[in-house]
């Protein structure tokens, strides 16, 4: 049997992101979910889809909860905000 998939949506409270989290979970994915804004991720509970954390914050992309991943999906709304989560602004 082929290996489960775990996909990490960031910007899963969005517009995008939270539709894409939520469709990949259903589909039967493991997936791990980022947000900046924690309180948007929340109907995502419901499909059983994990919050990245870090010892009590939202994680950034260098911390070790993205590791093993294969997949990780970007819905970030533009280019600061992205090197916000990359360099951990």
């Amino acid at each position: 049997m082929p290996k489960q998939m775990t996909v990490a949506v960031l910007g899963a409270g969005g517009t995008m992101g939270l539709p894409m989290a939520r469709n990949l979970a259903r589909a039967g994915l493991e997936v791990r979910a980022w947000n900046r804004s924690p309180d948007k991720m929340h109907p995502l509970a419901e499909d059983d889809v994990q919050p990245i954390i870090f010892y009590g914050r939202f994680a950034t992309c260098r911390q070790p909860q993205v590791k093993g991943l294969t997949v990780m999906v970007n819905s970030l709304f533009n280019g600061w905000r992205m090197e916000d989560v990359w360099l951990d602004k």
